[in-house]
């Protein structure tokens, strides 16, 4: 159980650790509003993960199928999700407000996460090939064999939103306003590149 669930860890580290939309948004709210704010995100998208990862591991393919059927809607609702985001990257704010007073806070950091997440069903097909690659279905696909798995990618995922927040969080000290901006623009760009790219499938 041990192999599975450390299985599980790898794939969540290295799913999340590509640097996509998620990971922008998690640079720009640790960097603007601290370490919590930017774990939020993480933490969404954590949550997203291991809900497409279960599907997965439980050989759900009714479920993965209809999802996949969605993937054009759910795509145009990703897209808006990402322009509104990068609306908001690209006003003025001060750093170094209280998380607590900023629109959202941690819940807004975390329903972020998610539904950006959620909203790309494409992400079970990659849990699914690689669950199979690497031998995580067929017949070891019992329900305590999936739990193992979905909880290492649990711990997989948040290992790697710890590590990225917890440098930005650190580098975050040396920041003037005018770094923040640049981050915040910057931000706001790529946001938007990847909203385009999500309508365009």
């Amino acid at each position: 159980m041990f192999g599975l669930l450390l299985k599980g860890f790898i794939l969540g580290f290295s799913v999340s650790a590509p640097i996509g939309p998620i990971g922008v948004l998690c640079v720009r709210r640790t960097a603007a509003d601290g370490f919590t704010a930017g774990w939020a995100v993480g933490l969404g998208a954590t949550a997203a993960d291991s809900l497409y990862a279960a599907v997965a591991a439980l050989g759900l393919t009714a479920v993965a199928s209809s999802l996949v059927a969605w993937e054009k809607p759910l795509r145009l609702i990703a897209a808006v999700i990402l322009f509104s985001l990068a609306w908001r990257a690209a006003q003025p704010r001060e750093p170094d407000r209280p998380v607590s007073d900023r629109r959202g806070g941690f819940m807004g950091g975390f329903a972020s996460g998610f539904a950006i997440l959620i909203t790309n069903p494409a992400a079970i097909l990659i849990f699914g090939a690689v669950f199979a690659g690497v031998g995580l279905v067929g017949n070891q696909g019992t329900t305590r064999a999936a739990a193992a798995i979905v909880v290492g990618v649990v711990l997989g995922s948040q290992a790697w939103w710890v590590l990225l927040n917890g440098v930005v969080s650190i580098l975050r000290k040396q920041l003037r306003a005018r770094a923040f901006r640049v981050i915040n623009v910057s931000s706001a760009v790529i946001l938007v590149a990847f909203g385009v790219l999500a309508l365009l499938g």
